[in-house]
């Protein structure tokens, strides 16, 4: 599908009318608002790549800000989530800026695409689910305060966001999930947080 019919998307929702798709609505749901707020009608089909935008007065500029705009956050995100994995600051702007000159994030980022929510809302959850594993990490004492729950909701809400945007949102979901069961593996195989069977086993006896 190209950049006319993701438009086309939002022509129809604005509309009212009723279609398939392959894919989740929550990026072209939020290009829907980009055009609604900037006045779009919906009447403009978006069926032919290179048709004039300028006479029949569509927005494109704002549809295109969203998309852009999201490709510009992808990048400080990158940078938090590289010192939240323990980088020093020159590493962590030297790993970000690299992003700056990727010539397809660039292409991307200017048109209406899924694509560059689809990167945000991925780099957010993995910023979200490092931070939460930093809390983690740092043992029983921390666990269950603010910025735990914090990093764990917002880990929930940028996975669930990455999967309304494609399907192949779901290897993300499978990615935190395989994380978490290495964190449960480590977790229930600690004998200083959880107490073993067979000592469970044998104070059951000895108050019996």
């Amino acid at each position: 599908m190209g950049p006319s019919s993701f438009g086309g998307f939002a022509s129809k929702y604005i509309k009212g009318r009723f279609f398939m798709d392959v894919h989740p609505p929550l990026a072209k749901l939020l290009l829907t608002l980009a055009g609604w707020l900037a006045g779009f009608d919906g009447n403009f089909d978006f069926k032919d790549i290179g048709k004039d935008y300028v006479e029949p007065g569509v927005p494109y500029v704002a549809m295109r800000l969203l998309p852009a705009l999201m490709g510009v956050m992808t990048i400080p995100t990158i940078f938090l989530t590289l010192k939240a994995t323990g980088c020093r600051t020159m590493t962590a702007a030297m790993g970000a800026g690299l992003i700056i000159f990727e010539n397809g994030l660039l292409t991307q980022s200017r048109l209406i695409l899924l694509d560059s929510p689809l990167i945000i809302f991925t780099a957010f959850t993995t910023l979200a689910w490092t931070c939460f594993t930093n809390q983690h990490e740092q043992g029983p004492e921390k666990a269950f305060d603010a910025s735990w729950w914090f990093w764990l909701v917002a880990t929930g809400l940028g996975l669930g966001a990455t999967v309304s945007v494609k399907w192949v949102g779901l290897f993300t979901i499978a990615w935190v999930g395989s994380l978490t069961l290495v964190q449960l593996w480590v977790l229930l195989g600690d004998t200083t947080t959880v107490t073993p069977v067979s000592s469970c086993s044998r104070n059951y006896r000895e108050r019996c």
